[in-house]
């Protein structure tokens, strides 16, 4: 969909709207999908209320909150119960995810009926069948917006194998023709979207606003966080089997037998997804290379960014769905000028690479001798710095993804 010069045009239409509610749908914790709240947060500007139901994974979060505007309603399924635990992980998710849109389906209901309109924002496809559903029931009154963070049949072939992944693209394609707009997290999915979705489709990637990155320099960030004396390597997020980490791994042993000390692999995310990997790392008597923060606030996140000299994005080799990964680290690089490891022939290398901002391997690099070449090369990081604050400036910023977000809304409205 073409993106209206004059967002103003756009604007006036929303605002204008009245008793018109969104109801967001995520099969995942809300507060912690920093995606989801962006648009929601954005979205939360226009119309009069926007209802937030999620499934609370780690259930760790209050029944009903405020979030960023929106009115938030996490679930607890049957994650923790003793009858979840005689499945596997996957029919675990599966059960769950059925469970999630039947109550999506009645949730959604109660909110319909005190509303003159309403747009129900879909993220995933396993809260679709309870989006399409919903919009059957109540004809004329519901517009349903799908917004897909990956590609469907490629992430159900890794999970659970070629036979379930057909059957799920079989029922997506289906769901598709019955919605009223498309998102996709990068532009291999939302390209994939367009050949079923009769509406605009549209590709927001999870991008910092312009005045999110801290106003201080690389040294002082790295005096802050006590790692001046390093060459920081940073990953960001869950350890998962998407990303190469045995990769990384084998560069600090080799950096170990080498007695280069002077290299620091940092972790950000969630503690439970790190203990293989801290494991590990004492075993190998490799701690004086690894350092494991956890969770940090979400205001210090792109101060790790700024302190590090490279960002590891280094997808595993498994499937369609990892070459098509748009990690949100990524685009946090971009903002702070952190140049970006990737994966050849994926598309995040694609965009790294054309802008000049990062640097591609495969299984047959040696990563070792790459971040030994990259720390003797400071003039080559400084010229990745400034391209990839170019590319945020000028187009991987959230500024130019509301935009985009909004003239879809508009859109639809415009044809309702």
């Amino acid at each position: 969909m073409k993106i209206s010069e004059d967002f103003s045009v756009q604007r006036v239409k929303l605002t204008n709207l009245s008793k018109t509610q969104v109801l967001v749908f995520v099969a995942d914790t809300f507060e912690s999908d920093r995606r989801v709240r962006r648009e929601s947060k954005t979205i939360a500007k226009y119309f009069d209320s926007v209802n937030v139901l999620c499934w609370d994974r780690l259930g760790k979060r209050r029944h009903n909150e405020k979030i960023d505007e929106c009115e938030v309603t996490n679930l607890k399924l049957f994650g923790y119960s003793t009858l979840a635990k005689s499945f596997s992980e996957h029919m675990n998710f599966v059960l769950n995810a059925f469970f999630f849109q039947i109550i999506m389906i009645f949730w959604a209901l109660r909110r319909i009926n005190a509303a003159q309109y309403t747009v129900i924002h879909s993220h995933d496809f396993n809260t679709l069948l309870g989006a399409i559903t919903i919009k059957q029931i109540t004809r004329g009154r519901v517009s349903v917006v799908y917004d897909s963070h990956e590609y469907t049949p490629g992430a159900y072939a890794e999970w659970y194998g070629p036979t379930i992944s057909s059957f799920a693209r079989i029922l997506e394609i289906q769901f598709l023709s019955r919605i009223d707009g498309a998102i996709g997290a990068n532009e291999a999915i939302a390209s994939y979207l367009s050949r079923f979705v009769s509406g605009p489709t549209i590709t927001i990637n999870a991008c910092p606003e312009l005045k999110e990155p801290p106003s201080i320099s690389r040294a002082e960030s790295k005096s802050v966080l006590k790692l001046s004396d390093h060459f920081v390597i940073l990953f960001t997020g869950g350890i998962r089997q998407d990303y190469d980490i045995p990769l990384l791994f084998q560069a600090a042993k080799e950096l170990k037998a080498r007695n280069l000390d002077s290299f620091r692999f940092v972790f950000v995310g969630p503690i439970d997804t790190m203990t293989g990997l801290m494991n590990d790392v004492r075993k190998e008597s490799l701690s004086n290379y690894f350092e494991f923060k956890g969770w940090v606030p979400e205001e210090q996140l792109l101060l790790h960014f700024l302190a590090s000299d490279l960002c590891f994005a280094v997808a595993s080799d498994r499937g369609e769905n990892t070459k098509i990964l748009t990690p949100v680290r990524v685009f946090d690089s971009f903002s702070c000028g952190v140049p970006v490891l990737v994966r050849k022939g994926t598309l995040i290398a694609s965009i790294v690479i054309k802008g000049g901002c990062g640097v591609a391997v495969d299984d047959k690099t040696k990563l070792s001798d790459e971040l030994i070449r990259l720390r003797m090369e400071p003039g080559s990081l400084q010229i990745m710095q400034e391209a990839g604050l170019k590319l945020f400036r000028e187009k991987y910023n959230w500024g130019v993804m509301e935009n985009r977000l909004m003239d879809l809304y508009a859109g639809i409205f415009s044809n309702s």
